[in-house]
């Protein structure tokens, strides 16, 4: 890197004496926009180097394009919003003042502290809580008895489905929702009743049965699994007060079956607790700090309970690292200004620390805990996680309570040694469980759709047996039938129609198998099996949490392979929520080198060259930590950042110094934990004569010093430190690793290391970041004396504050902002001033009065802050990369090539998820980005309107909206609109929603599209949306997570979503949709067969078939094969899926499985049924054969036996020719189902009674036995077998051309997949070529000549791999001429058509080659063949085909 030193003008102006000139040109149009800035300079016309706010003229929708105006232009949304707002609440608090004397007085100091927020939201359904402390109830809430008329909820929960005495009526209900179970039970019925005459009806039920049971006992285990998880949380340990009184509960809190029992005391698991902690058991209050609590009563004392017993009004004591067991509001806390500081992982996924604080009227309530008198007034529970309005009233007195002094249950408290606080909201009413929702029972798409399929056979069931009983009843009218001389007295009644009913009821048993409830208890089986293979897939384990992906729901893994839309939340789902410092500016130069995640992922979807910069990184990483830890001249500070001399003599600095030869540069350095990769730093840092030298002072004393974090000192010269925010916890170990070290802060003193020196300043005020300044400031005393605000916030808030006269740095550093932001990394811009000691006298007054306010405390305090964040000097600007989970981006651009669409659903501000959305690629530079923030519903009509007209235009669009439009957006009235616009965008991002607005827009795509959903999701604020979509995945932490608890299937990283649903959810759905197709087939040759059979015998309900061939036809003879199917097939190689994702939009469409197959199926079924029992009757019914015995056989059960027996044949082969996928276990599962018949017939003949006995010695022993059998089997199933060979010959689809290519062998080693066995070829055969195009030019095995480039193979950077999405693979073979995969699509040549035809994948249309012409599927050169010959030709970057 290479840089000019800065002029002495642009030098000077960086501490210039006053504040003067223009601001930079490309805000001078934003600053003039804004009319409530301070500063607002002149516009120049001509300028118009950058205008981030300007409105498209033709639709009036902002749209920007590259990832800085996209940035800027969603700050400007939110400032927009921000000022709508504050009328709003400003226009909102001057009528409820108006309204002030006809209200209640209660009611007015309650609205009066709700005012406080600048965002008004609407109050929350239901009545206010009211808590009483040491508090007598008024007589209008207690009942006769004197107890508490208000009863609240348990804080036991309970996410399972069911319980004891709900489970088997609640299941039962589940099962018979589908009609296939009600029919089977009808039929178990009929079979009961002797008239009907079925045999053994006992075990005609046992079917049903099995089918219930096993499905139940699935379902149990399953549920189980909640419980058990349940009960662990429910039976946590924490502390509560006892030995007091806790007004809002009943005197006697025993439930009325502890009464019964005549129970007292604790109850039989909080004594155990308290066994096993003996030694924490009576723990008084004093024993919590002796200093504290010395001169305390021992009335009072903490006892151990668990979290289920904790009810509303109890007051509770939590340590560090405990879990917080309900929603709390904090009291005091061991932090002498009340913090605590508490870790929401579970709860959102983000492992920062947040900051909570106690409430000022009990900050110091640590004595006498039980007299302490006060009276919570509490909005009603709400599922929100943001916000909260409640109030305190004690001694005539009020506080307003907000979220930042409630702890949710579910965080963590951390770095904080204890808190009181009181229970507010339990169980069912916390937050958690309010975003939770119960657990939904799910069925999976072709689940629901086999319904349809079972009523259609039903109604062919129907068919037949009206049909039978119509056909009976007319031949029972006929006279001088046969039935006169042998069936006399056979009919169940001489009544002719009631003798029909009869029949028609006994043929609803005879051909009930027509509705396979074999079928589910096969699927049953067979998604157990895949269930397990998901379990053991060791690419989905994840080694740093040790675990692999655990299916929770068992019967929907056919859905995993239709997903269309993925809702993903962001942080912990898409990142690691782990900062890393990645460049910065000084001065007009940039520092820091290397390629972003975002810069790469580009490059690579681009098809450029991606070199390799971890080797030149870590040596330059090495050079930098060599020079940062060598010896130098000492480091003194200069001006007005000198070090007082006390702060040379401190000990600290001498023993820095002594850690090398010569004073240490970065005594605190982590070459572990620095990102932050520039050789040249080091030198600009100590060299006196270098003129940036300054400038980098000043720029990192602020980073180390503008911050509220907390320093963790691990052990001498190791710090790690603990933040709300990551992106300061970043700034802050930057600063430390450069040798400006923050080393603590107290209430008077913040210490820094300055290269070996430790430095001390005092703060005076900090001005904390929120959504609406987006900045944060400190107002600190240096070493010298001087009062020095250093502010950091988003680079457009902090240009506006800038001090005129600094034109030249202004432009280039917002160059560098630019080109940050540009690479996906989140940039900041940090500038300070001095303040005089009056003036900062005067502000401080009206900030601390700001502070007091009760009314729209939030909107003085921005007022004040105002007031003394003007005349910036801008100091330099940050960027940091969010870091993505491994395969992140690769992860989004495959599932985009698999045509599903990707949300990101998150509570994240704008500005984050947008940072997020070009790092990992869902965003691109290529992309017009359209931000939807509106205020009203109005503004979110027009903004949706004016985006769906800008998509009439060509391009490519992306949707970023923010939570208060998006409320708007999934109003009736816009909810068809917003879906439209949502749906044909590339990317949708949705910012600052809320749980429930995650679960609705997830609702609004799935039903809206009737389309197939998955959400994923590592928090609690998750778990609705998963809960809502079709299929739910959670991402489990490194200390669980409420989402994967309550997710259907969960793993480790977000990577793995594309093997779950490329690999295991496109095989599940492909094989249950053939298992399906396959049963239905199966099951109506047997039983149609059975019905032309009773032409010829006056369709009075005969059985065709032997009754034990009718029992063990599914249980036996044919379930086996096609489980096989349905359980082990593979239709692609899983390495093949992945390479491919296009093959996954066949799931999405649903092509698979459809209504149109079903039919299909069904007439062959009919068309098989009608050979297997014609032929069979032909040639038995012309003659009469003689076995060798001199027996005739052309009796019932020898006819009947050659049908069953090629029955059951012709099933087992047709589910052998639509197998794909070939091992010894489906041959011989295949083999041994179709001897098991042939087997069974000798083993019944010799056990059975007759006249079935001796069967076989009469059927085995004849040729025309299995003639029959064969030319049966061939004429039934050859058919089938053709069209199959023509179509995947002729017209194959895109998985057997991959497949061919995978047998052949040439995919595996494109793809790098070794060989089973050596390949031998025999001579004259051509295997399938597949190569990517980077190969040189090679003989075709197609021509017999050498190819003749048209032109040489220009030169470029290297193709990518064939993983690479920008690299058509081209494959060729004899039998497909030549066929490309490129740009995601699937093409192939006929030979006979000349036509280039895509595939089902794409948008089908057809190109005509001209004779001597190259069709080049990709850019770059062709190659010609001669005129006549076929072949395939390979160059740099091209593809073609040629005649």
């Amino acid at each position: 890197m290479s840089w000019a030193p800065p002029s002495p003008t642009s030098t000077s102006s960086l501490y210039p004496p006053g504040a003067a000139a223009a601001s930079s040109s490309s805000f001078r149009r934003q600053l003039s926009m804004d009319t409530t800035s301070p500063l607002k300079p002149e516009l120049e016309e001509d300028d118009d180097l950058f205008d981030p706010f300007a409105l498209d003229p033709t639709y009036r929708l902002r749209t920007v394009k590259t990832a800085h105006s996209v940035l800027a232009e969603s700050i400007h949304a939110d400032r927009d919003r921000e000022k709508h707002q504050r009328r709003r609440t400003l226009f909102r608090s001057l009528t409820r003042k108006r309204n002030r004397k006809r209200a209640d007085s209660d009611v007015t100091a309650v609205t009066a502290v709700t005012t406080t927020t600048t965002t008004v939201t609407p109050e929350p359904a239901g009545a206010r809580r009211k808590v009483y402390i040491n508090t007598p109830l008024p007589p209008d809430l207690l009942t006769k008895s004197g107890d508490p008329l208000i009863r609240y909820v348990r804080n036991k929960v309970r996410t399972s489905k069911y319980t004891i005495l709900t489970f088997i009526p609640k299941n039962l209900f589940e099962q018979f929702r589908r009609v296939a179970n009600i029919f089977f039970l009808i039929c178990v019925i009929l079979q009961s009743i002797s008239i009907f005459g079925a045999s053994m009806p006992q075990i005609g039920m046992l079917p049903l049965i099995t089918i219930l049971g096993m499905t139940a006992i699935k379902d149990g285990i399953e549920d189980w699994r909640r419980a058990q998880l349940d009960m662990e949380v429910n039976n946590s340990a924490t502390t509560k007060l006892g030995g007091w009184r806790n007004v809002n509960q009943p005197e006697d809190p025993r439930t009325w079956l502890e009464k019964m029992f005549k129970k007292d005391g604790p109850s039989k698991g909080v004594r155990k607790l308290r066994e096993r902690e003996a030694a924490v058991d009576g723990i008084k209050m004093e024993s919590l700090d002796s200093s504290d609590y010395k001169d305390l009563p021992s009335t009072a004392q903490w006892e151990r309970t668990l979290w289920k017993k904790l009810e509303v009004g109890d007051l509770v004591f939590l340590q560090e690292d405990d879990q917080i067991p309900a929603d709390i509001i904090v009291l005091s806390t061991s932090n002498p200004d009340g913090l605590a500081f508490v870790e929401t992982k579970n709860l959102d996924g983000e492992t920062n620390l947040k900051i909570r604080k106690s409430l000022k009227a009990t900050i110091d309530l640590r004595r006498e805990l039980e007299h302490a008198q006060f009276v919570l007034d509490s909005e009603p529970p709400h599922a929100n996680l943001y916000t909260y309005n409640g109030v305190l009233h004690w001694n005539n007195h009020k506080e307003a309570i907000t979220i930042n002094e409630m702890l949710l249950r579910g965080c963590t408290l951390r770095n904080t040694k204890w808190v009181i606080g009181v229970v507010l909201f339990t169980g069912a009413d916390t937050k958690i469980m309010l975003n939770g929702g119960e657990t939904p029972s799910k069925r999976s798409k072709i689940e629901k759709e086999t319904n349809f399929n079972v009523i259609m056979n039903f109604c062919l069931l129907t068919i037949l047996c009206v049909t039978t009983g119509i056909f009976h009843g007319w031949y029972q009218s006929l006279s001088g039938t046969s039935a006169n001389y042998y069936e006399i007295g056979a009919a169940v009644s001489s009544n002719i129609y009631l003798d029909s009913l009869v029949i028609v009821a006994s043929c609803l048993i005879l051909f009930q198998n027509i509705v396979p409830i074999s079928l589910y208890i096969t699927i049953e089986i067979v998604k157990t099996i895949q269930a397990f293979f998901i379990f053991q897939d060791v690419e989905m384990y994840y080694d740093a949490y040790d675990t692999p992906c655990v299916p929770k729901t068992w019967n929907i893994s056919d859905d995993l392979g239709q997903i269309e839309y993925v809702f993903s939340d962001k942080t912990g789902t898409l990142t690691q929520n782990i900062m890393e410092f990645k460049k910065f500016s000084v001065a007009g130069v940039s520092f820091g080198e290397g390629m972003t995640e975002a810069m790469m992922g580009a490059a690579k979807r681009e098809g450029r060259e991606v070199l390799d910069q971890e080797e030149e990184l870590a040596m330059m990483k090495r050079a930098m930590v060599s020079a940062m830890r060598a010896g130098a001249s000492e480091v003194a500070p200069e001006g007005a950042m000198e070090s007082t001399q006390e702060s040379a003599q401190n000990p600290a600095s001498k023993l820095a110094e002594a850690r090398s030869t010569g004073s240490a540069r970065a005594p605190y350095l982590r070459e572990d934990k620095l990102t932050l990769i520039s050789p040249m730093l080091p030198r600009c840092l100590t060299d006196r004569t270098d003129p940036i030298r300054p400038h980098l002072h000043a720029f990192w004393r602020a980073i180390a010093i503008c911050h509220t974090v907390l320093a963790d000192v691990q052990k001498p010269y190791m710090i790690d430190y603990k933040a709300e925010s990551p992106d300061e916890a970043a700034l802050v170990a930057a600063a430390r690793d450069v040798g400006f070290t923050f080393l603590a802060r107290s209430n008077s003193r913040i210490d820094i290391d300055v290269l070996g020196t430790v430095e001390h300043w005092t703060p005076l005020k900090v001005l904390e970041f929120n959504s609406t300044r987006k900045r944060m400031s400190v107002v600190v005393r240096d070493p010298s004396g001087r009062i020095v605000l250093f502010c950091k916030g988003a680079d457009s808030v902090i240009y506006e504050r800038l001090a005129r006269d600094q034109s030249p740095l202004r432009e280039q550093t917002l160059g560098h902002l630019e080109a940050f932001a540009n690479g996906g990394l989140r940039t900041l811009c940090v500038a300070h001033r001095y303040l005089s000691e009056e003036e900062y006298s005067e502000w401080s007054k009206r900030y601390d009065d700001a502070c007091a306010a009760i009314v729209d405390r939030d909107g003085e305090i921005d007022k004040a802050c105002e007031l003394v964040e003007h005349s910036l000097i801008i100091l330099g600007a940050t960027a940091l990369e969010d870091k993505l989970q491994e395969g992140v981006p690769e992860a989004i651009a495959t599932l985009h090539k698999a045509g599903i669409k990707l949300w990101i659903l998150t509570g994240d501000k704008l500005q984050t998820a947008i940072e997020i959305g070009y790092s990992c690629n869902l965003l691109t530079n290529d992309m017009e980005v359209m931000i939807v923030s509106a205020t009203s519903e109005a503004g979110a009509r027009a903004q949706i309107e004016a985006g769906l007209r800008k998509m009439a235009t060509p391009g490519t669009f992306a949707v970023v909206i923010d939570g208060e439009s998006l409320r708007y957006a999934l109003e009736d009235s816009l909810r068809s609109l917003f879906l439209s616009l949502g749906t044909q965008c590339a990317a949708v991002i949705c910012c600052r929603v809320s749980p429930a607005q995650k679960a609705q827009t997830v609702k609004m795509v799935k039903d809206g599209c009737n389309a197939m959903t998955l959400s994923i999701g590592d928090g609690a604020n998750d778990v609705a949306m998963i809960q809502e979509a079709n299929v739910g995945v959670g991402l489990f932490g490194l200390e669980g997570s409420q989402a994967a608890m309550s997710a259907d299937y969960a793993f480790g990283q977000f990577r793995f979503l594309t093997r779950l649903l490329l690999v295991h959810g496109r095989w599940s759905y492909v094989r249950v949709a053939d298992m399906h197709a396959n049963f239905f087939y199966k099951n109506t040759i047997w039983t149609v067969s059975m019905f032309w059979f009773l032409i010829f015998n006056s369709f009075d309900g005969t059985y065709l078939y032997e009754y034990t061939f009718v029992l063990l036809f599914n249980l036996v003879f044919t379930s086996l094969p096609v489980g096989i199917l349905g359980a082990f097939d593979q239709d692609t190689n899983a390495r093949a899926s992945l390479a491919f994702p296009q093959l996954y939009q066949r799931g999405i469409r649903g092509l698979d499985y459809t209504r149109t197959r079903f039919w299909l199926y069904m007439g062959d079924g009919l068309y098989q049924s009608a050979i297997l029992f014609f032929i069979p009757y032909l040639a038995y019914g012309t003659g009469v054969p003689w076995s060798h015995q001199g027996m005739d056989t052309n009796g019932l059960y020898d006819f009947g036996t050659a049908c069953a027996a090629a029955g059951v044949s012709a099933a087992n082969i047709y589910v052998g020719i639509n197998m794909r996928y070939w091992t010894w276990i489906t041959a011989a599962v295949i083999i041994c189902s179709t001897l098991a018949v042939y087997l069974w017939i000798p083993i019944y003949s010799v056990l059975g009674s007759w006249p079935y006995n001796g069967t076989a010695q009469v059927v085995f022993t004849t040729f025309s036995f299995w003639a029959i059998i064969l030319i049966t089997l061939f004429i039934a199933v050859g058919p089938r077998w053709l069209v199959k060979a023509v179509k995947t010959s002729y017209m194959p689809l895109d998985r057997d051309i991959v497949r061919e290519a995978w047998i052949a062998g040439d995919l595996k080693d494109t793809l790098g997949v070794g060989h089973r066995r050596r390949r031998t070829p025999p001579p004259g055969y051509h295997p399938a070529n597949m190569s990517s195009p980077q190969k040189e030019p090679y003989n075709s095995p197609l021509v017999s000549g050498p190819t003749t480039p048209v032109s040489p193979t220009p030169p470029g950077p290297r193709p990518p791999s064939p993983l690479n999405p920008a690299t058509p693979i081209i494959l060729t073979s004899p039998k497909f001429q030549a066929f490309t995969l490129a740009s995601g699509e699937i093409r192939r040549m006929d030979e006979d058509s000349r036509q280039l035809k895509r595939a089902s994948l794409g948008v089908p249309r057809a190109e005509t080659l001209v004779d001597g012409s190259t069709m080049d599927f990709s850019q770059g050169s062709g190659w010609r063949s001669p005129r006549g010959s076929r072949a395939s030709y390979l160059s740099t970057g091209s593809a073609g085909w040629a005649q």
